[in-house]
C-alpha cells in the first residue's frame, strides 16, 4: 500500500512481462501519460477505480497524472524487467507522531501512519536537496543520495 502525500511524485516500474495495476479509493476521472501512447497500454477497470498498465515495448522514463473524484496523483513511470504488480494507492498526510526506523551516519528515517520523515543535512531525498527535514510517501520507493533505501 502506498500513501501518497500531496505534491509527491511516486516512481512506478512498468514492464511488458506482467501487468501493473494502480487501485484507488474513488473513481478515476481521467489520466494523462507524458510519453508516447504507442509505448504503453492503459485500461480502466473495477468500476473505474483501477488503472491497468503494461508496456508494449521498452520506453524512455515518463510521467503519468491520474485524476480521481477526490485527488490528483503524480507518478514517474520507468521501464523495468521486474515491474511492480498490484499497488493500492491511498491518500496520505504528514503525520505528527513518528518512530525511528533507520539511523545512518548522514540521515535518519522516521515512520508515521501514512508518511515518512527524513532528517539530514546536505542530502538528496527523491531528487530534492534538503538541509534539515523532508517528508515522503509511505510505501513508495525512497531514494536518498540517488540510492534506493529499503525499509
Amino acid at each position: 500500500m502506498i500513501f501518497s502525500l500531496l505534491g509527491s511524485v511516486i516512481l512506478i516500474l512498468v514492464g511488458n512481462s506482467s501487468l501493473t495495476t494502480l487501485s484507488f479509493d474513488t473513481e478515476i476521472v481521467s489520466f494523462v501519460y507524458g510519453g508516447k501512447q504507442s509505448d504503453i497500454y492503459f485500461k480502466k477497470a473495477h468500476n473505474n477505480k483501477t488503472l491497468i498498465i503494461k508496456a508494449k515495448k521498452s520506453f524512455d522514463p515518463s510521467n503519468l497524472l491520474v485524476v480521481t473524484r477526490r485527488r490528483k496523483y503524480a507518478f514517474d513511470l520507468k521501464y523495468s524487467k521486474k515491474p511492480d504488480g498490484f499497488l493500492d494507492i491511498k491518500h496520505g498526510v504528514i503525520n505528527r507522531s513518528y518512530k525511528l526506523i533507520l539511523d545512518k551516519k548522514r540521515f535518519k528515517v522516521f515512520e508515521g501512519n501514512t508518511s515518512l520523515r527524513i532528517l539530514g543535512k546536505g542530502i538528496t531525498v527523491n531528487n530534492q536537496k534538503i538541509n534539515g527535514k523532508a517528508y515522503a510517501s509511505k510505501g513508495a520507493r525512497l531514494f536518498i543520495n540517488k540510492k534506493e533505501v529499503r525499509l
